[in-house]
């Protein structure tokens, strides 16, 4: 029932374009509890609602003002690494990894991008994940040109293994995030870093090649900072609005409620 319902949903939302998540409807609460405060007020007029409507209107834009309600953008790609060096059996088609990424307003020079990722079996009779462990000792999805955050003390632009940001594989749960930034924009392809389980040299290897993986070929697309101040003047924009029209709806009240006495 809950998935019929979740589908449902989803069809709605395609077939009517709707972009919507839990700070929309956040969002949208603050006009609908004015107007049902103010419709309150017309029907008990003996209660004051007057300065609960102004704490919603300036809370409203105080949000605005920082952001609050800048939707988080997201992108995602599914790679095949290789399987078992030798065991694998011929035109092994390799084991599946998804990797997510996603930003605040958008995937902006300088910004911090999330980046998640997840070891997943490619189909239900083929157990992925454990050729995986079986084959993998350490595993990590690297972006050269980007930093690790947060930075360490004393240690900027330094990693443990490799001086670039990415997410590292934990080995028990196969999934791993972290938190990087790009210091200047354009398109960036991941590496791979790992360690074979009968081996321990650590090797490298771009998990995107020429005429490889067309189909999944995926980079992140980082913009310039300036399109950080567009987003800020956006919210700046928003938010004045929400005054000026907490003082219009103020002028209009007092226009009906006549001169005061």
């Amino acid at each position: 029932m809950r998935n019929s319902i979740k589908i449902g949903w989803t069809y709605i939302r395609t077939f009517f374009r709707i972009d919507f998540y839990w700070k929309s409807f956040l969002e949208l609460l603050f006009p609908l509890s004015i107007a049902g405060l103010i419709a309150l007020q017309q029907i008990y007029p003996s209660a004051d609602y007057k300065s609960v409507i102004v704490l919603i209107f300036l809370l409203w834009s105080m949000l605005a003002m920082i952001g609050f309600f800048i939707p988080i953008v997201k992108n995602r790609a599914m790679i095949l690494i290789p399987g078992e060096k030798k065991t694998g059996p011929p035109n092994d088609p390799g084991i599946p990894v998804i990797i997510k990424w996603s930003a605040k307003g958008a995937f902006i020079a300088s910004k911090p991008i999330r980046i998640c990722a997840k070891i997943v079996n490619l189909q239900a009779n083929v157990e992925s994940k454990n050729e995986f462990k079986k084959c993998y000792k350490e595993f990590s999805i690297a972006f050269f040109n980007s930093v690790q955050l947060p930075l360490k003390k004393g240690r900027y632009c330094e990693g443990d293994d490799y001086d670039a940001g990415g997410v590292t594989i934990n080995m028990d749960k196969l999934r791993g995030s972290s938190s990087i930034y790009f210091s200047s924009p354009g398109a960036y392809l991941p590496v791979m870093i790992y360690k074979y389980v009968d081996d321990d040299n650590m090797r490298m290897d771009p998990l995107f090649k020429e005429k490889e993986n067309l189909m999944f070929h995926q980079a992140i697309v980082v913009s310039p900072p300036e399109v950080y101040l567009d987003i800020r003047n956006q919210q700046i924009t928003y938010s004045l609005t929400i005054v000026v029209t907490l003082l219009a709806l103020m002028q209009f009240v007092l226009s009906i409620q006549g001169p005061v006495q």
